[in-house]
């Protein structure tokens, strides 16, 4: 290349202006670049591998094994093993864009703990936050439809007098502080469970000509029906491979089970049902009402299975971060939150103590004050808060390090049961401050 004349990269400009000793080049209007003329962010060939490997790297776990050995691999190994997979994708298909949207949105260290299951301990029972979403959409559709951005107090109202007496009748079904006359019928999540385990007993032959009959009898277009066909047809050539499972632990090596809903697969599933000789659990439907998914090995603790007893706590409980008492109006609501029981109660001695020395400080300065009867009120309901702190529901008054600690037995239903309670009585707490400091009355 000759460095003395080197070749022209760029429009000359149109017209120079000169000012003085300065001079103001006026370059062409740049052409318009329509999408049609942009390159492809991710080609359509590519969707799938990328898309499939995400869904592995999701799944993986310090639990679950990584080969037909037994293999299990630490947290930081299966991060590292991940970011090589996607990188060597991306590098050898030339997609550049693509790796640097993976590694700033979701490989990176500050990203993956966000949704890696393998950056938890133990294996949550739900995969998103879409059991709590829901819970609001139902409350935004059926008990505030009629109203456009209503009051907080009408809101309140609204909760206490509508959703509560609901959220109170599921709860004592999930506590079994129901009718002892009529057994327990199983949740959703276990008939589902159910339905899998029935599906996955079958004989795999069997299987395979029950989905194409149901392909055939449904409604879907010519072509999409083909290639459904073609993918079963494509799954029986498929040779057969070999997995680690261990029905002690509920664990295997095989892809169905890493990705399934219920850390479930043929092979645990055909392994337990010859195991359990005398017992055929097909045609109880007791046995699937009393399941429960464990957060830790073994995932599900099946009596005639594992003869001991449930494995005792032996990982570090969570610490809980310091509380801080509310002594002013400038604390924001994370800490009041924090000082909310469950039971609904007002939060520790001293938060409402503060908060009415806070505004009594305020009074001092000139600045807006709160009557003296609310003050009193305020101090009447702490007292009372004190009373029936002394007597805790017991039904109502789990901690919630129990519901995420090894060897917890709630279902996916108590979880979104227990958050949308906390977040309920979080909400009457706030109302009760802010009607206390003058804003509503």
């Amino acid at each position: 290349m000759d460095i003395q004349n080197p070749i022209a990269t760029a429009l000359a400009p149109l017209i120079v202006i000169k000012a003085g000793d300065r001079r103001l080049p006026v370059w062409p209007t740049p052409p318009k670049i329509r999408g049609v003329n942009l390159p492809t962010f991710c080609p359509a060939a590519h969707r799938a591998a990328i898309k499939n490997k995400f869904v592995i790297h999701f799944h993986q776990h310090p639990e679950i094994p990584f080969d037909a050995q037994g293999t299990h691999l630490s947290a930081s190994e299966i991060h590292e093993g991940a970011v090589f997979d996607m990188y060597e994708y991306c590098r050898q298909h030339d997609l550049s864009q693509v790796w640097a949207y993976m590694w700033n949105c979701w490989y990176n260290p500050t990203q993956w703990p966000l949704w890696a299951r393998s950056a938890a301990p133990g294996i949550p029972r739900l995969k998103t936050t879409m059991v709590s979403e829901s819970q609001w959409k139902v409350i935004k559709h059926n008990d505030l439809a009629m109203f456009n951005r209503p009051r907080l107090d009408l809101v309140i109202h609204i909760l206490i007098n509508r959703l509560l007496p609901r959220v109170r009748v599921t709860l004592a079904d999930v506590l079994g502080m129901r009718c002892q006359a009529r057994a327990a019928s199983p949740n959703d999540w276990q008939q589902d469970f159910r339905a899998e385990w029935l599906d996955m007993s079958k004989p795999d032959e069997l299987r395979n000509i029950e989905r194409q009959l149901e392909i055939l009898k449904s409604g879907k277009k010519t072509k999409a029906r083909t290639a459904k066909l073609a993918e079963l047809e494509a799954d029986e050539l498929r040779p057969k491979g070999t997995y680690h499972t261990d029905i002690n632990r509920w664990t295997c090596s095989c892809p169905s089970y890493l990705i399934s809903r219920f850390l479930l697969c043929k092979h645990l599933v055909r392994t337990s049902n010859a195991a359990m000789t005398g017992f055929d659990p097909k045609d109880n439907l007791a046995f699937f009402a009393a399941l429960r998914h464990n957060h830790f090995p073994p995932f599900y603790f099946i009596p005639a299975l594992h003869k001991q007893s449930e494995p005792a706590e032996t990982t570090a409980s969570m610490e809980l971060p310091a509380r801080k008492v509310l002594r002013t109006l400038d604390d924001t609501v994370p800490d009041l939150l924090l000082k909310t029981d469950i039971t609904g109660g007002i939060g520790p001695e001293g938060a409402v103590g503060g908060a009415v020395s806070g505004l009594t400080e305020e009074h001092e300065h000139g600045t807006p004050t709160v009557e003296r009867q609310c003050v009193e009120g305020v101090e009447e309901v702490h007292n009372r808060a004190n009373q029936q702190r002394n007597e805790p529901n017991e039904a109502l008054s789990a901690s919630p390090t129990d519901i995420n600690n090894r060897g917890s037995v709630l279902t996916e239903s108590e979880d979104a049961d227990s958050q949308s309670k906390v977040r309920i009585f979080g909400i009457l707490y706030i109302h009760k401050l802010i009607c206390y400091s003058g804003v509503l009355h």
